[in-house]
């Protein structure tokens, strides 16, 4: 009876336990379930704890196979009611567009969490994960269209810079194209080419692509130049440009076109004038720059055999100033700033000992400099790095140590050699 009491007890005990733990689950959802490619597909990952999260959740494999993702926005902290019992979650926004036909399957997804068990406080790191989900990507169909987007609405303008309909060869025509579409990427907006042109010259130039978030819904713009250097004279037509879009809403084809512009291109005289004139150089000349040339060959070739010494060099040519000179005037200055008399005191030995005398006694060498006002300061900042009463006075005995650096360094090299080792 005793031992069957025990069990009872112990399975309780575990029974709370389990109960006592936090209930941590997560939920991914799609707005749809079959896409076509390039369509946007909203994906929401919910995370609930029936406590709370501590930390930010670390996702490891969070990808659908060929597309493309965006973030929409920051992760939304909520407070839901399920089966009636409240839950903390933790709700994050993405999304994705398809770029490959086919049915792809999306593993579940492996989250670590941080949450506390029920009537405790410390985290407790758990692994959680999503079901499996299957995703199918549609073809829209056979039409072959030039330029395409998969979007309900586009934008779509043109611009030329110092239009005119009479020019002459040799002329530049700019011509800035925009693309504004909706609900898409601006990476998958088309790019604009002008092909079988015969009469220019094309210059293709991207000026700028961008995705605008605006409470959920993205805009993408596009800014293209096209330049045409015209080089024959006669009459073309700067041909239109037609984007076809499909809006997925109302499963209908729409189309945008830019208008053909009709130009008159001239002979231009003076470029031909400048085609025409006869290039002549002299023997002489021809002889110098082949000259300059091989100079200039060799001294390349010079450059790159010193390439390993000249670091050596430049370092011995400039490494002139004293790094132990530096080191020292350093530490002369912060004998005046520092406010604390003890590391003032101790400072000041350093200096001294360091780089002014090798003499051990700092009282008879300052004596024997003959300035009774700084022994005088150098015994009062003694008492005082002791704390005994003093009469110290740091501008008195900075400005007397001055001085007695000065007098030091007027003196002839030989002494300095002999007196201070800063200069030997």
């Amino acid at each position: 009876m005793v031992k069957v009491s025990k069990y009872i007890i112990i399975f309780i005990f575990l029974l709370l336990n389990l109960n006592a733990s936090a209930k941590v689950f997560a939920e991914l959802s799609f707005s749809k379930k079959e896409v076509m490619v390039g369509e946007k597909i909203e994906v929401k990952l919910v995370l609930y704890s029936s406590t709370w999260f501590t930390d930010a959740p670390v996702i490891t494999n969070f990808d659908i196979p060929y597309s493309i993702y965006l973030k929409n926005g920051e992760n939304i902290s909520l407070v839901k009611v399920i089966d009636g019992k409240k839950y903390s979650s933790i709700e994050m926004n993405y999304y994705f567009f398809a770029q490959r036909v086919g049915e792809f399957t999306l593993p579940p997804i492996k989250i670590k969490v941080k949450s506390p068990f029920e009537g405790d406080y410390k985290p407790q790191e758990q692994v959680i994960k999503t079901k499996q989900n299957t995703i199918r990507v549609k073809d829209l169909g056979s039409k072959d269209f030039k330029y395409f987007i998969l979007s309900p609405k586009i934008y779509l303008k043109e611009k030329y810079l110092l239009k005119k309909k009479v020019y002459k060869v040799g002329d530049i025509i700019e011509r800035d194209i925009y693309i504004c579409a909706y609900e898409t990427l601006s990476s998958l907006l088309p790019e604009i080419s002008m092909e079988g042109i015969s009469w220019a010259t094309i210059y293709n130039e991207e000026k700028e692509r961008e995705t605008i978030n605006t409470g959920g819904k993205l805009k993408s713009i596009s800014r293209q130049r096209i330049r045409y250097l015209l080089k024959d004279s006669g009459e073309y037509v700067i041909p239109s440009i037609e984007i076809h879009y499909y809006d997925s809403y109302k499963k209908k084809y729409h189309s945008k076109k830019l208008s053909s512009y009709k130009i008159n291109v001239l002979p231009n005289d003076k470029l031909n004038i400048a085609r025409n004139i006869p290039i002549s150089k002299d023997k002489s000349q021809s002889k110098l720059e082949s000259m300059y040339i091989l100079i200039s060959i060799l001294l390349i070739l010079l450059i790159c055999l010193l390439r390993k010494k000249n670091r050596l060099i430049i370092c011995k040519l400039f490494k002139k100033k004293d790094s132990r000179k530096k080191r020292e005037i350093y530490i002369f200055r912060q004998i005046s700033k520092t406010n604390n008399y003890a590391q003032k005191y101790t400072k000041f030995n350093f200096w001294y000992f360091n780089y002014f005398s090798k003499e051990n006694n700092i009282s008879n060498s300052l004596k024997d400099f003959g300035d009774e006002e700084l022994n005088c300061q150098y015994e009062e900042l003694q008492k005082a790095s002791i704390g005994e009463e003093h009469n110290f006075s740091n501008k008195r005995f900075y400005s007397r140590i001055k001085r007695m650096r000065r007098v030091r360094q007027k003196k002839t090299r030989s002494d300095r050699n002999k007196l201070n080792p800063l200069y030997s």
